[in-house]
């Protein structure tokens, strides 16, 4: 069965709450929705020193930046496929609130991606 948004967002990215994403980001701070819009599902996640310290499925999106991809492109993301940004210059994201923090976070978060890609093997050995 293929993986589903609650296996990435409860499953895989919860086991990195509470310790630093990537070295040299400990002063970011962030609340941010990832909007899966074919699906209509709003993932909500908030970093605190560089940490996601909350990962939150929503009926809205919540904090100053709401990415809004669908569900190809949000595979594609988190598999380390393809960029955040290139995503969001090639529209196959967009960005709503605050431009700025959300083309800074998309390059962090493309630093992540990059390095815990997501995987079926990576799921299952996580318990998604």
């Amino acid at each position: 069965m293929p993986a589903s948004a609650s296996d990435y967002f409860e499953g895989f990215l919860s086991r990195h709450c509470n310790r630093p994403l990537l070295e040299g980001f400990d002063a970011l701070d962030a609340a941010f929705c990832i909007h899966l819009r074919d699906h209509d599902e709003f993932w909500n996640l908030r970093l605190e020193a560089g940490r996601i310290v909350a990962i939150e499925r929503g009926e809205t999106g919540a904090g100053a930046v709401r990415y809004e991809v669908d569900t190809e492109a949000f595979w594609a993301i988190v598999r380390g496929q393809l960029s955040p940004q290139a995503a969001f210059f090639a529209r196959r994201t967009e960005i709503a609130g605050d431009l700025f923090l959300g083309l800074k976070l998309a390059k962090v978060l493309g630093l992540f991606f990059a390095r815990y890609p997501f995987t079926e093997t990576a799921a299952h050995e996580h318990g998604a």
